[in-house]
């Protein structure tokens, strides 16, 4: 065990509540933590938050609605839970619908909470607004796949109104089933992130 490990070393995490996304605490990995300093040994401090990350549940869950009519599309809900604790969530149906929310997401034991601005291309509604979003997700677990899930349906917002389940289809996953719309890679999702947050 190094010395870095046997003293204390301090990694940034995002905590907090409703209303307290700018707040950062640290952690520390000590001597009785063996597992996270032997890879912190092992790979240095970049890839230790690839671990931090990985247990916070930075990835992309998805969720496909299949309308009732036969010959509508489907519909995608995309959240994308991004490192640095920002976020983009998607509502496409094609021919109907372009939506999207972004801003700062954090865990809380089970929980997820976003926080941060959208807006509403849709059909679905006669005066769409977007504004100010933010929801409150509940993480589960179903054979080693993660849900995420709310406990009701958010007012006004469309598809982004889905409670869910919104499954986990992986860390680097991008979804866009036809190419018109949806972002096609990482730096596209980071770039939307920018584009929301400074409009």
């Amino acid at each position: 065990m190094s010395s870095a490990c046997s003293a204390m070393v301090e990694c940034p995490r995002l905590t907090g509540k409703l209303g307290g996304l700018s707040e950062v605490s640290h952690w520390h990995l000590t001597a009785a933590d063996q597992s996270n300093c032997r890879w912190a040994d092992l790979l240095g401090s970049e890839h230790v938050h690839l671990f931090e990350d990985f247990e916070k549940g930075v990835g992309t869950y998805l969720k496909v609605v299949r309308f009732a009519e036969p010959l509508n599309p489907d519909g995608f809900l995309v959240l994308y839970l991004r490192p640095h604790g920002r976020f983009l969530f998607a509502g496409y149906w094609s021919g109907y619908e372009r939506s999207l929310a972004a801003g700062r997401w954090l865990r809380q034991d089970t929980d997820i909470l976003l926080e941060g601005r959208g807006r509403l291309e849709t059909d679905m509604l006669p005066d769409p607004e977007g504004g100010r979003f933010e929801r409150l997700f509940t993480v589960e677990d179903a054979n080693h796949t993660p849900f995420l899930l709310a406990t009701s349906e958010l007012t006004g917002w469309s598809l982004l109104s889905w409670k869910g389940p919104f499954a986990y289809v992986g860390q680097h996953t991008i979804i866009d089933p036809d190419g018109q719309w949806l972002p096609g890679s990482m730096s596209v999702v980071d770039a939307w992130i920018d584009e929301v947050l400074d409009a």
